[in-house]
């Protein structure tokens, strides 16, 4: 059951990319309650670049990982809180509104989206038919439903890094089927007992099952073939914005971008502010998020410091 926190913030941004950061440290900065919820920042956009040298004022190559890490240094500098949730829900027309994580239940006053445009805009056969049985895509979610089972994690190398812990303290057998290689030092630690098996550079092909997952198709270089198995956890990025958890609250275009008001970044519900590639745009660069950001902070606190 989900822990219901009382206290009622001034400010929940979620998303802690740079739009998200940046919108955390002005709104820290400017002496309101902040509080930032992202799942992994490290496998949003930014953390995919290897090689950052346009950023203003960061004179010397970075990659996105490096650049985050000094934006949440920063953030955390003026009093921002970060924290390593998932939302999956939002109560937006309730005063205050009410953000809901796996784990927990907040309020606050005002809101801030920066969930990117990470999201996979289609299934994998099988993959919304067997959706909660045996598909997930949280490992600190439901890697407790598949002890002393064999498990396969799919996707993106640096997500699967992230989530494999979870898993592998549960599982009695792990396939990892990656789409590029696994960090060595990472590998060498689960290579030894033969718990694991790699499958790098290969890709999730169709998962199969009738009322569970049976077993799954994968291809790579040398062709195709068939695992058995009793869960698959999916960590594939894309590129449609994130706001799944919204559940068409705020208003949209067709490809699922958030309509906002450039000039303050606000949204079709009062209180309620998005910035960043969840809004979509031609041009995509950390530089326009980090304004859009900080508009949206300053737009947030001053809806948050209202009297009603």
């Amino acid at each position: 059951m989900n822990k219901e926190n009382k206290k009622v913030r001034d400010v929940i941004i979620i998303g802690g990319g740079p739009a998200g950061l940046s919108a955390a440290l002005y709104g820290a900065r400017s002496g309101v309650d902040v509080l930032v919820l992202d799942k992994y920042p490290a496998v949003g956009a930014l953390g995919y670049a290897r090689r950052i040298e346009n950023y203003p004022g960061v004179i010397k190559p970075v990659s996105g990982i490096e650049l985050l890490s000094i934006l949440q240094e920063h953030a955390h500098k003026f009093g921002a809180q970060l924290q390593r949730e998932q939302v999956v829900n939002v109560e937006l027309k309730t005063n205050p509104k009410k953000v809901v994580t796996y784990d927990n239940v907040y309020h606050t006053k005002s809101i801030i989206v920066a969930t990117g445009a990470m999201a996979r805009g289609k299934f994998l056969p099988g993959e919304e038919e067997l959706l909660g049985k045996g598909v997930s895509y949280c490992a600190a979610c439901d890697a407790p439903f598949f002890k002393d089972k064999k498990v396969a994690l799919a996707g993106s190398a640096r997500e699967i890094e992230m989530e494999l812990p979870a898993i592998y303290k549960y599982a009695a057998k792990v396939f990892l089927i990656l789409r590029g290689e696994l960090n060595e030092k990472i590998a060498e630690v689960y290579e030894e007992n033969g718990k694991v098996k790699f499958y790098e550079k290969h890709r999730l092909k169709e998962i199969k099952g009738n009322k569970r997952v049976k077993n799954i198709s994968i291809y790579g270089k040398d062709g195709g073939k068939e695992l058995e198995v009793d869960g698959v956890f999916i960590f594939m990025p894309g590129n449609k914005p994130e706001v799944g958890f919204l559940n068409n609250q705020l208003a949209s275009n067709k490809d699922g971008c958030i309509k906002v008001d450039y000039e303050d970044m606000s949204t079709s519900i009062n209180g309620v502010y998005a910035a960043g590639d969840v809004t979509c745009k031609k041009i995509r660069q950390c530089s326009v998020a980090v304004g859009e950001g900080s508009i949206a902070a300053i737009s947030a606190a001053t809806h948050a410091e209202k009297k009603y």
